[in-house]
């Protein structure tokens, strides 16, 4: 890492810092206090050290002060605009990077206090947007008249036009065809515009897609591995 890179600002961590409206005296103070509370630890964390981390002198502080960070802020770790480092490697260790491995539903560990409270409010939110699913689609609806359908009005129903025959199709006339050579996905669902409706995971990190999270705190009675297609536009 060149010495310009070190010391690129962290904006993400100014803007924590004062959306919150503290100073960098204030912050050295709540992590100090937060510090002792709750881990009977006592860092020295002056003003000093919150400038270092937000002019980028410090691009990954130790595990403990992002542990804190994220606990006053309410966040994950990976979300407070520290750089890890990447390590060197010299060109005979290089090798190609391996896709990520399937996940399968696992037993949550043990959670941090701040974790555990955002879990619980995301399953709250969930069951509360389950119990007005109906009145909420049909407010949906009222968004977007142009793709209701006829006939199913003021239900919940909405589609693309292009979706929409001229006339009923017989089912045995529809067939699917495999596109091997189709480009993945513009969208995933792990941007980060997706971060607020994605529970953290841990400490340091939230839930890399909204399913993983369904799969660890609101799992269906009848959930199993299958395999899903993604539809293109209808020819």
């Amino acid at each position: 890492m060149s010495r310009d890179e070190a010391r690129m600002p962290n904006t993400v961590l100014i803007g924590l810092r004062e959306r919150a409206g503290l100073s960098q005296q204030d912050l050295a103070d709540e992590l100090t206090n937060l510090a002792a509370t709750r881990y009977r630890n006592y860092p020295q964390i002056t003003r000093k050290t919150i400038g270092r981390w937000e002019r980028g002198e410090v691009v990954w502080p130790q595990p403990f002060y992002r542990r804190l960070l994220a606990q006053l802020f309410d966040c994950a770790a990976d979300e407070l605009g520290f750089r890890k480092p990447r390590p060197v490697q010299s060109e005979h260790e290089q090798t190609v990077p391996m896709a990520a491995p399937l996940t399968f539903a696992t037993t949550p560990a043990a959670t941090e206090p701040h974790v555990e409270r955002d879990q619980d409010e995301w399953r709250q939110i969930r069951s509360a947007l389950d119990r007005h699913r109906r009145d909420l689609a049909v407010l949906a609806e009222s968004l977007y008249r142009d793709h209701r359908l006829p006939g199913l009005e003021n239900t919940g129903v909405i589609s693309s036009p292009g979706w929409l025959p001229a006339e009923p199709v017989p089912l045995d006339e529809i067939t699917l065809t495999l596109d091997s050579a189709t480009a993945e996905p513009a969208i995933t669902g792990g941007e980060p515009e997706s971060a607020p409706v994605r529970p953290l995971a841990s400490i340091d990190t939230r839930y890399r897609c909204y399913h993983d999270a369904i799969r660890d705190h609101a799992t269906p009675r009848l959930f199993e591995n299958r395999l899903c297609f993604r539809l293109k536009p209808v020819p």
